[in-house]
């Protein structure tokens, strides 16, 4: 049901020069979608071609270039304003702002790469959450 969810779930249409994205939330630690809960896209950080996690977490800061939303009752998530460039994605908890993975397994955070244009669907986006 969960992954019958994120294959229905599509990127909207993009805005002129910018891309979309779609996916849906999902703790792999309670098994559930995350209904309702904010998330952000942040820029990368590039250091001689490679993109690196930012040290420090600090929430959601637009002045910088992070793309805010929030999930809806489903958990899926839909952005469709996102300049292009390489972004992480960050879940709100209570405690924290645990980053997106590709799946449960995956030893580093899902790198994000959007092209003006692009329609973008992420599926499952793995979270440790709460």
């Amino acid at each position: 049901m969960i992954s019958q969810l994120a294959a229905d779930t599509k990127p909207p249409t993009p805005q002129a020069g910018k891309a979309s994205l779609s996916g849906v939330l999902y703790s792999y630690g309670l098994n559930r979608i995350i209904p309702e809960t904010a998330f952000y896209i942040a820029p990368a950080m590039e250091d001689n071609g490679k993109y690196l996690v930012p040290p420090l977490i600090f929430g959601p800061r637009p002045e910088k270039g992070d793309v805010v939303g929030t999930s809806n009752k489903q958990g899926q998530v839909f952005l469709d304003d996102i300049p292009p460039g390489h972004y992480y994605m960050y879940i709100w908890t209570v405690y924290n702002w645990p980053m997106a993975l590709e799946s449960k397994e995956a030893e580093y955070p899902l790198l994000i790469e959007v092209e003006a244009g692009d329609q973008l669907d992420l599926g499952l986006l793995y979270v440790e959450w709460p």
